[in-house]
């Protein structure tokens, strides 16, 4: 949840979601209610530049032809949506990190982060929060039509079982993982906490392992690290499951509390051939999501863009 190469915008877009969702973060605990100052100090990486922290480039369209479609590795979850790629090891073993897609067709991808922590959890228990479940934004894609890909924690899947069913079943979407508990993978991820790198694997399981059983789930293979933060040892760590991790070019700032019109005018700016934009549809501080959809899409599709889902351009770099 953080990108678009641009520095400044990125921490201002993110600062209030990540405060709440540090919340009850540090180690899955439950937390408190002091949730308004992140923890100090910037992540390994947070998708801020187009490289990996390890100084090598991001995939963005130019994977080579090898990419697979193949049965996942040892150790992966397996039973994806048929024909879907991924983008095949980097010769250090690690999964290249994909940031967008081919620059040569006017397509774009909407992706929306499904985000719950176990603070997130106690302030629906305790009242304190009514919902997170963002249905008015999902009737908006409907009825418009829209491809979409949802990169869902294991705890939001978990807190709205039926509607994560109903997401993962729709022919328009796709569905990813986001984690478990949306804990960081590397530094202090804006206060996140951390998960323990011998745990790393088992959290970009978990989500799929919660739909596995859902006849008609259209799981990808794909993972979103939470506040997009990872570095060589996550990457190592994450390997072993098959997923290709995706991150984004186009920061929509919804999670900032702006309004509609302010989140889709940046959409609309900064979207180009290929893109992947990253939108969240848990309500909190990005309650406006939904606000901005129709105006994003309508400007899209006004602009020649083809509205896709992350696999459709997974594919067409993995096809290169």
């Amino acid at each position: 949840m953080t990108s678009s190469f641009r520095r400044p915008r990125t921490a201002a877009a993110f600062l209030a979601l990540l405060a709440v969702l540090a919340t009850g973060c540090s180690g899955g605990g439950s937390g408190s209610d002091d949730a308004d100052k992140p923890g100090a100090g910037a992540p390994a990486h947070n998708g801020n530049s187009s490289v990996p922290s390890d100084g090598s480039p991001a995939a963005s369209g130019t994977a080579p032809a090898s990419a697979s479609s193949s049965p996942a590795p040892a150790g992966a979850i397996g039973a994806w949506t048929p024909n879907v790629r991924t983008l095949p090891l980097g010769p250090d073993g690690l999964p290249p990190v994909f940031t967008n897609g081919p620059r040569d067709k006017p397509r774009v991808a909407l992706t929306f982060d499904s985000d719950m922590t176990a603070g997130m959890q106690d302030r629906l228990r305790t009242g304190k929060t009514a919902s997170y479940d963002n249905t008015a934004l999902l009737a908006d894609l409907r009825r418009l039509k829209v491809p979409a890909t949802f990169f869902m924690t294991g705890l939001w899947i978990d807190t709205y079982p039926q509607e994560a069913r109903g997401i993962a079943t729709d022919p328009l979407f796709e569905v990813a993982s986001h984690s478990l508990t949306h804990r960081g993978f590397a530094g202090t991820c804006y206060g996140l906490g951390h998960v323990p790198t011998g745990e790393m694997a088992a959290e970009v399981r978990a989500p799929f392992e919660r739909l596995r059983a859902v006849q008609g789930a259209h799981t990808v293979p794909y993972f979103r690290f939470p506040g997009g933060c990872y570095d060589k040892e996550a990457l190592k760590a994450i390997a072993p499951t098959g997923v290709t991790p995706i991150q984004w070019d186009v920061i929509s700032t919804d999670a900032d509390g702006t309004t509609g019109d302010k989140i889709a005018a940046t959409v609309l700016a900064q979207a180009k051939n290929g893109s992947v934009v990253v939108m969240h549809n848990s309500l909190g501080p990005a309650a406006h999501t939904g606000d901005a959809i129709v105006k994003i899409v309508e400007g899209l599709r006004a602009k020649g863009f083809e509205v896709v889902r992350v696999s459709d351009l997974v594919g067409a770099a993995a096809g290169r």
